[in-house]
């Protein structure tokens, strides 16, 4: 009986909810402290779960462009595997217009000079949704993805600023 209701208690929550597909690009602001910072392009696609009181499942996928770093090292920077699951609440403002405020939590490789490194950690995000149609919206979002203090390079930093368009289904 317990499971007959646990189960029935999920249907009915997915019958109240819709799906969306997103893709994002981000200027992403990488950096190492004073030592280096790295401008990267962020290219990513994902799923959201949204529910009917604006509460959102998301996973989103990516990989960043490659460049060479600014500062006094010259190294050719990429970031690999990016892979982000977020939580967010959504507020409407208008009928077309709603903000948003959420956390993340984001695991990627960064690719320093050919060397591969894996980096995880939690963030937030906050930004505005404009509803174009019933089923097409454009989102602009900031993103901190990754931060902590580094013995050997100081205040590591990901973040960024991202624009997405935003299909539901």
């Amino acid at each position: 009986m317990k499971t007959l209701l646990i189960s029935l208690l999920l249907i009915s929550s997915l019958s109240h909810a819709d799906f969306e597909a997103e893709v994002r690009v981000t200027d992403l602001y990488y950096t190492w402290g004073e030592k280096a910072d790295f401008p990267l392009t962020l290219y990513q696609a994902g799923v959201n779960y949204v529910t009917d009181n604006g509460q959102s499942f998301g996973i989103i996928t990516g990989e960043s462009d490659k460049r060479d770093s600014r500062g006094p090292w010259q190294l050719p920077v990429e970031l690999k595997n990016f892979f982000t699951f977020s939580f967010a609440q959504e507020v409407d403002i208008t009928q077309n217009l709603s903000v948003f405020a959420g956390y993340a939590y984001s695991e990627y490789k960064e690719v320093v000079g050919g060397v591969p490194k894996a980096d995880t950690g939690s963030g937030e995000t906050y930004g505005f949704k404009y509803r174009l149609s019933s089923d097409i919206s454009v989102k602009a979002s900031y993103n901190m993805y990754y931060t902590k203090i580094s013995k050997s390079v100081g205040r590591e930093v990901t973040e960024g600023v991202g624009v997405s368009l935003v299909a539901r289904f």
